[in-house]
């Protein structure tokens, strides 16, 4: 598999939808989650606002695909965020750190990220590898993909499932009490089942999401919550010039 068409899996392995299932606001501090009266697309409407509502949180996600896999850990704040991601794609290592400050963003990668997954040209990439970058929202697509997800209102889209969605019985999550919401959806003719554990007491917080279907599997954890991300501009970033990218 290249580089690009792995890139282009885990996209849609990190739930990038457009499916939002409104209606409900975040449980109050203290009470307690039931399901009991309530539908699983109520009770994740009400996980989503939570966690939107929430000041900042720290989430990773595991992404497998046979002997490839993509790693990220990210530190989400109200208007900034700072993330890295490491892919291992047959032999080939992509390594990627970046930053958001506001309408701004920083980062630096080896050659292969910033050839493979950004589309940077192969002399460029090689010239700039492992230099601090920075790019505005003027970079278009480059800057709307590493934004995404490094601001807690764009981390909670995360949450949405799409298809049919059933409760599953209450157990325990990385040492919480939580119940499951299970969405099972047809992708390309293939069956994907996503799976959100929800804190069962207090504020009905995220804690895991499982995704498998296509050949891949994924695990993304969430938390811990409210702690702000330590995300600085670093001293001395070049300005991203469209030259670099080949599909300029």
């Amino acid at each position: 598999m290249s580089v690009q068409r792995f890139m282009s899996a885990l996209a849609t392995a990190s739930l990038a939808v457009t499916y939002l299932v409104g209606g409900a606001g975040p449980a109050a501090a203290g009470a307690t989650t039931t399901t009991s009266s309530t539908s699983p697309a109520q009770v994740l409407a009400s996980a989503i606002a939570a966690a939107a509502g929430q000041r900042a949180l720290d989430w990773s996600q595991t992404v497998t695909e046979g002997m490839d896999s993509y790693t990220q850990v990210t530190q989400a704040g109200r208007l900034d965020g700072t993330s890295s991601i490491t892919v291992y794609v047959g032999k080939t290592t992509l390594k990627l750190n970046w930053v958001l400050i506001g309408k701004t963003v920083y980062f630096k990668g080896n050659a292969n990220a910033l050839r493979g997954a950004l589309g940077f040209t192969a002399a460029a990439a090689t010239q700039e590898a492992g230099k601090w970058i920075s790019a505005t929202a003027g970079a278009g697509a480059l800057f709307q993909d590493l934004s995404s997800y490094l601001t807690v209102s764009s981390v909670s889209t995360l949450l949405d499932l799409v298809g049919e969605m059933s409760f599953l019985p209450a157990t325990t999550v990385r040492g919480q009490s939580v119940f499951g919401i299970q969405g099972i959806r047809l992708s390309e003719e293939e069956k994907v089942t996503e799976t959100i554990y929800v804190e069962s007491t207090g504020a009905p917080l995220p804690v895991e999401l499982s995704q498998t279907g296509q050949g891949a599997t994924a695990y993304t954890y969430f938390g811990p919550w409210g702690q702000p991300p330590a995300a600085k501009a670093p001293p001395s970033a070049l300005r991203l010039l469209n030259t670099w990218l080949a599909s300029s």
